[in-house]
C-alpha cells in the first residue's frame, strides 16, 4: 500500500484500503517481507519489523509535500526492526 525510505532501511504499510481485514493486511505484509527475501536480486541483509494497529496519517510540508504516518504502531515496527 505505502512503501518509503528512512535513512537506510524501508518501511512498508498495509491497510490503507478500505474494505481490507487486519488478518488480509497482516498476510500482505508478511508476503512482501518473504518476497524480498527469496529476491533473485542481489539486496543487502534484511531484517523486519512488522506490527499492527492504529497510526496517524498526515500531509507534512509545503514545497516538498511528503505523506507521513505518526504513532506507538509505527514506532514499535522501526524498533523491532533495529533489534533484527
Amino acid at each position: 500500500d505505502k512503501v518509503k525510505m528512512i535513512g537506510d532501511a524501508y518501511y512498508c504499510v498495509a491497510g490503507l484500503r478500505p474494505g481490507t481485514t487486519a488478518t488480509e493486511n497482516a498476510a500482505w505484509a508478511a508476503r512482501a517481507a518473504l518476497e524480498m527475501l527469496e529476491s533473485e536480486t542481489p539486496l543487502p541483509p534484511l531484517r523486519a519489523g512488522i506490527h499492527s494497529g492504529p497510526a496517524t496519517s498526515a500531509f507534512i510540508g509545503h514545497s516538498r509535500i511528503s505523506y507521513e504516518l505518526f504513532g506507538a504502531t509505527v514506532r514499535v515496527a522501526m524498533e523491532l526492526e533495529k533489534t533484527g
